[in-house]
């Protein structure tokens, strides 16, 4: 029994290593691309580039194409953990092409970043540019707020597709959104700075003359 036992511990030794290589192809977003701070109360958007590192896995692909996804928001709202929503990725090379989907949706041929490898160890590795955008406007408190990615992709050895369509998931696939704490006042309406009070003529034999003043304030934290 004890040289069963010892026979299966071997055996199991053996495997563990060959387990922990996942997929085809791993995928990372590179340094802190995606770190970002949001100002609710700006009227321009968050914009960035960021870079999107593939490594070849399986030395038989010669290419992949894969998608990035939100897996835990509703289809269509994309939002960063509970903080602003509605953000969207897209591909450099083709703008006009699905990259970022919700739900269960899959890479296929309409779909997705189609990326080749090159020849050799030389060609494990590639990089592609992809841009984040955020909406402008968001209610939105102060804090931090993250969101993991989920890269889908399937690889192929020349025309034929390798294995299975796999799924990545991790800390080198996520967004990190900061909002800041701020108070901003304003006369009248949100963003206007400076205003003019009108009271009219006076009465020359004295008297008091009233006039109300709007003062808006937007804060991301109690007050």
């Amino acid at each position: 029994m004890k040289k069963l036992l010892l026979a299966a511990a071997a055996v199991a030794a053996l495997a563990a290593p060959q387990a922990a290589v996942a997929g085809c192809a791993e995928f990372q977003i590179t340094g802190a691309d995606l770190s970002l701070s949001y100002d609710p109360f700006s009227a321009s958007p968050v914009e960035r580039s960021f870079t999107l590192r593939i490594r070849r896995v399986d030395s038989m692909a010669t290419a992949v194409r894969f998608l990035l996804a939100d897996t835990d928001s509703p289809a269509g709202a994309p939002r960063i953990g509970t903080g602003p929503a509605g953000y969207d990725i897209r591909w450099n090379r083709d703008t006009s092409r699905q990259v970022f989907v919700g739900g269960a949706v899959q890479p296929n041929a309409t779909n997705g970043a189609l990326v080749h490898f090159g020849d050799g160890p030389s060609g494990d590795v590639v990089t592609e540019t992809m841009r984040f955008s955020l909406p402008a406007g968001q209610d939105a408190a102060a804090g931090d707020y993250y969101e993991a990615l989920e890269a889908r992709f399937v690889c192929y050895s020349g025309d034929q597709m390798l294995g299975s369509p796999d799924f990545q998931q991790g800390a080198g696939l996520a967004v990190d959104l900061n909002v800041p704490e701020r108070i901003s006042t304003y006369v009248g309406a949100a963003g206007i700075r400076r205003g003019e009070i009108a009271f009219g003529p006076l009465d020359s034999t004295g008297g008091v003359a009233s006039r109300s003043l709007v003062v808006t304030t937007q804060s991301t934290v109690p007050y």
